[in-house]
């Protein structure tokens, strides 16, 4: 069959530092992936509105330049989203200089944790893919199943 996709993931290593396309692994570790669910790739419409834009600027003055780059942006989830059990809602994440809380609430309780690397975790790709439809927010392009993983040292 024919490549069309060949990484389904990006890193994110700090506030607006993304590792796009490959997986940085660090020395001595070994990353697997074991991806058994679908995944999809989707074309994202325009859909950040005037109204959306008011929402989360409200009266804080906009220049127009960037009103005009916002309007051309779409917003759809990453990936397919992953789901923590036992957790009902993220309630906050709070950012300092040394990395970010996250606030989590679990029944009752909150908890706090500072670092969800190995939180469990179910992937939920098919719930987000159907919400991203339902929402109108982008187009399905392809579905794609994970055959193989090729991991390179340098």
């Amino acid at each position: 069959g024919e490549i069309i996709a060949n990484h389904n993931h990006c890193d994110l290593k700090g506030l607006n530092e993304a590792i796009i396309g490959c997986d940085v692994v660090d020395e001595g570790e070994i990353s697997v992936v074991s991806l058994i669910n679908r995944a999809y790739l989707v074309k994202g419409k325009k859909n950040l509105t005037s109204e959306k834009i008011e929402e989360c600027f409200g009266s804080r003055s906009i220049e127009e330049w960037a009103y005009k780059y916002l309007l051309k942006l779409n917003m759809v989830s990453h990936g397919g989203g992953h789901e923590l059990p036992g957790v009902d809602r993220l309630e906050k994440v709070i950012f300092f200089p040394e990395g970010r809380l996250f606030f989590l609430k679990c029944g009752s309780s909150t908890d706090v944790y500072e670092d969800l690397w190995n939180f469990p975790r179910g992937y939920r790709v098919e719930g987000i893919m159907e919400r991203i439809q339902a929402l109108r927010l982008a187009t399905h392009y392809a579905t794609l199943q994970l055959k193989y993983t090729i991991k390179v040292d340098f």
